[in-house]
């Protein structure tokens, strides 16, 4: 990797990942809830505000959990593709190393 090309997340791989290990835990955080419901609130499911232990609520619960990955991907990897052009990948710390060399 040169210090011309800044590294670079792309923003749907990174959505379709996150969404689906949401979703994935999820669905095992229901399926425990059915297998062990005496064990207490599972702490995942407080993050869905429509979950309900119905077939709706459970719906409704696996769609956040996808619109959730979609947020934290375009966030974390616009943010990150960001960073990474102005930090010393994308050459930003080239000018000051270079200015600080020729004050020497």
């Amino acid at each position: 990797m040169t210090l011309d090309s800044a590294p670079q997340i792309p923003i749907t791989a990174l959505a379709f990942s996150l969404s689906a290990f949401l979703a994935i835990t999820f669905l095992l955080c229901v399926g425990l809830g059915f297998l062990a419901p005496n064990i207490g609130t599972h702490a995942l499911l407080q993050f869905f505000p429509r979950f309900g232990w119905t077939d709706a609520g459970i719906h409704h619960g696996l769609i956040e959990s996808l619109a959730y990955g979609f947020y934290s991907a375009a966030v974390f990897g616009v943010l990150f593709n960001v960073f990474t052009r102005r930090s010393r990948w994308g050459g930003a710390n080239d000018r000051s190393r270079g200015h600080a060399m020729s004050n020497i």
